[in-house]
């Protein structure tokens, strides 16, 4: 009966190792998982830093939808004059 306490004592043991090193694979991958987003973070910064520049840069047009319908009508018309004038030469 004392090889039993023995097989379990090994298996126990076992396990702790194998507990231990999946412990410490599970650790350094968190690290290097840290590393990662640290870098993830400053490109993001960078990348909103542009977009927040171009943003102050661009300046949209106007909605037309409050606008008066006979002066949007004035305005296509004389864009579609342009344009037809640039196209017959």
């Amino acid at each position: 009966m004392w090889w039993w306490v023995l097989v379990w004592t090994v298996v126990l043991l076992g396990s702790l190792a194998l507990l231990t090193l999946l412990g410490i694979r599970l650790f350094r991958q968190g690290v290097a998982l840290g590393r990662e987003l640290e870098v993830a973070a400053t490109r993001f910064s960078r990348v909103a830093d542009r977009l927040d520049e171009l943003g102050r840069a661009f300046t949209p047009e106007p909605s037309a939808v409050f606008e008066d319908p006979a002066a949007l009508r004035k305005r296509r018309a004389a864009r579609d004059r342009h344009g037809r004038h640039r196209k017959s030469r």
